[in-house]
Formats: C-alpha cells, structure tokens, sequence
C-alpha cells in the first residue's frame, strides 16, 4: 500500500511543494530549495521503514519535504487517533494534506463501524444456531443486514467468519427441518395407530363371549397393539436431552390405548377359557 503512495516519476520536486491555495509556500518566502532524486527516494525509504509506526509516519508527513511525500506519509497511517490527529494538525497548513487526512480519517471510522457491526450480525447467528426453532424471519433480517454492510469496508477475516457461521446455521435449519418433517410423519402416523387399535376394542369385547376359533372371533387387537407398541420404540429424539412435547404427548395416548387394549384383551381370553 505504501508504495502505491508514491508517485512513479522520479523527476526532482522541490521542498514543500503545494498546490495552489496551499499553506506551506506562502507569497514572498525564499525559494524552496530542489529536493534530489536520492533524498525523495530516501524520504520513500523512510516511510516504508515507518511500517504501521503510526507515531513515525505522523512525524514524517510533518517533516517530509513535498506534498508527495507527506500523502505518501498519511496515506500509511492506520490507526484512528492518528488519522484524526493529522487532520487536525494540518486543518490550517494546507488544504490538499487536511482534506486527505479528513477522507483517511472517515474512512477508519467507517471501517470500524462496519467491523463492530459485523461482529454483532456473527453474534447473532452463533445465538440462533443454539436455538430450537429457527425463525425464517429471523434468517431473513440477518441476512438483509449482512448485505447492507459495506463489503469493502470489511476485514477479510469478518467476511469468511460470518460465511461460516452462516453455513452452520443454514446446516442446522436443514437439519431441524427433517426432524421436524420426521416429527410430523411420527405423529401422523402413531395418531392413525391409535384410533385404529381402540376402534377394534368394541368387537373384541363383543366377541369375547364366543368360542375359541369361532369366525367371530377378533385377532384385530393384537396386530393393532403390535403395531402401535412399534411406533413407541421409535419416538423421534428417544434418549436426547430433551423430546419434543408432542411426542411425548402423542406416547402417553399411545401407551393409554395399548393399556386399554390389553385389559380387553385378557378378559376376552377369560372369557374365551370360560366357554
């Protein structure tokens, strides 16, 4: 970045050298004195020596003896304080230098902010990963606020952070989405199971008075209460902290019907044994 600062011709410029409306060569000063090709290449020496010294580099863009040098200077700040600094330090010396602090200055603010931001958005992913129920509202919003961030503002690192985060939870919402349609299959189908088992409770009862082997007689119960009992060996999320409350809900009727089976079931067979 440094080196893009500086101008590619390497012509010799004189010291303190300002535009027009500049404040650094004023009517009626002494000419300023031709700065050689070596001394404006070792002014660029001592810049990039400066690295992210923004102390150093604040002290150069005073020090350095053409306006090129000293945008060079500032254009290798990073820190805010130090932008801000220099844009009040050269407020009253000369327009080009004070308007190119200001910018660098808004510039680090605006990054900044949008790193702050970006943080909070990653913040709020990791908590929605966590949660039960993942809101499609919620993912919409946090996606509409990503995209209005300034990507270019952004740190590289806050970019892939969040593109990672942000494929866990689109993992996870695939994730919660099939044990949700599994939930929903379980419950559909344990509900069926139960309405046909305690629908065939009636006959049997009815026919339990019959003999054994007589074409009245009902064989429906068991194979319902068979079926049934295998649907609560597969209850959804069985041996996880936490089941769904539906599911447990829909076992406690499903054992309901099986005990209510069972107590048909033998005394039909009482009273087949009484026949």
């Amino acid at each position: 970045m440094l080196r893009n600062a500086f101008k590619k011709d390497t012509e010799p410029v004189r010291a303190a050298t300002a535009p027009p409306g500049g404040g650094l060569h004023r009517k009626g000063a002494p000419p300023l004195p031709v700065v050689s090709e070596a001394e404006v290449q070792a002014w660029k020496e001592r810049i990039l020596a400066a690295g992210a010294d923004d102390r150093a580099l604040l002290q150069l863009a005073h020090q350095a003896p053409g306006i090129d040098l000293k945008l060079a200077a500032l254009a290798a700040l990073t820190q805010e304080d130090a932008l801000r600094q220099a844009e009040r330090d050269f407020r009253d010396q000369d327009k080009r230098l004070h308007r190119a602090a200001k910018l660098h200055w808004q510039a680090a603010v605006s990054r900044r902010e949008a790193a702050a931001e970006a943080r909070v958005l990653i913040a709020d992913a990791r908590t929605l990963i966590e949660e039960k129920r993942i809101p499609a509202n919620h993912l919409a919003e946090l996606d509409r606020a990503w995209a209005a961030l300034n990507a270019d503002l952004l740190d590289q690192g806050l970019v892939a952070e969040f593109t990672e985060v942000r494929g866990q939870l689109a993992a996870r919402v695939r994730e919660r989405g099939e044990a949700e349609r599994t939930i929903t299959r379980w419950l559909a189908a344990t509900d069926g199971a139960i309405r046909a088992l305690t629908a065939s409770l009636p006959d049997a009862a009815r026919n339990g008075t019959t003999a054994p082997g007589s074409p009245t007689q009902s064989s429906a119960p068991p194979a319902l209460a068979a079926a049934l009992a295998e649907f609560l060996d597969r209850v959804p999320g069985a041996g996880e902290a936490a089941v769904d409350a539906r599911c447990t809900e829909k076992a406690d009727a499903a054992n309901r019907a099986l005990a209510l089976a069972s107590a048909v079931m033998q005394r039909e067979e009482v009273a087949i044994e009484r026949s």
